[in-house]
């Protein structure tokens, strides 16, 4: 007999050092990687639609009104990724912490204390390579690229 689900009781039995249902059907590393997945899809978006645009600077940092915020600078114009576009998913609700992991992994920052900072090319398809600083403060703070002359 099954020792997680037995038909004549009704009841779920969880095995030993799950919490709850959800840590049996999504594990733990599985959500992890989902959310990994995620960032580094939304901050592709966000690269390619900057460089698109001809944006010179990219600042993903903590908002007040929600999780993250997402602005750039093209010429001497800020402007801020608000909602869902065409080409940009409705701005997702990662906790900063997160949204920081990820860009250190992804631009490969050096281990050790914060600030951190790298200089990563970026190409898309049909784009050319496009060189930007990443500069990583803290796990609260703004993480900022900077488009780099060729």
């Amino acid at each position: 007999m099954n020792t997680f689900f037995n038909p004549n009781k009704r009841s779920v039995s969880l095995l030993r050092g799950f919490k709850d249902l959800n840590d049996v059907l999504n594990p733990p590393k599985k959500r992890h990687a989902e959310k990994a997945m995620a960032i580094r899809h939304f901050v592709g978006l966000i690269l390619q639609r900057a460089q698109r645009d001809g944006a010179t600077e990219v600042v993903i940092g903590p908002a007040e009104t929600k999780a993250v915020a997402v602005r750039y600078k093209v010429e001497r114009t800020w402007r801020e990724i608000e909602g869902a576009g065409h080409e940009t998913p409705a701005m997702p609700s990662f906790d900063m912490r997160d949204v920081v992991s990820e860009l250190t992994r992804l631009a490969r920052l050096p281990e050790g204390p914060f600030p951190k900072a790298a200089v990563r090319s970026v190409s898309f398809e049909g784009d050319a390579e496009v060189r930007w600083k990443v500069e990583v403060k803290g796990t609260e703070t703004d993480c900022v690229f900077t488009r780099l002359a060729k």
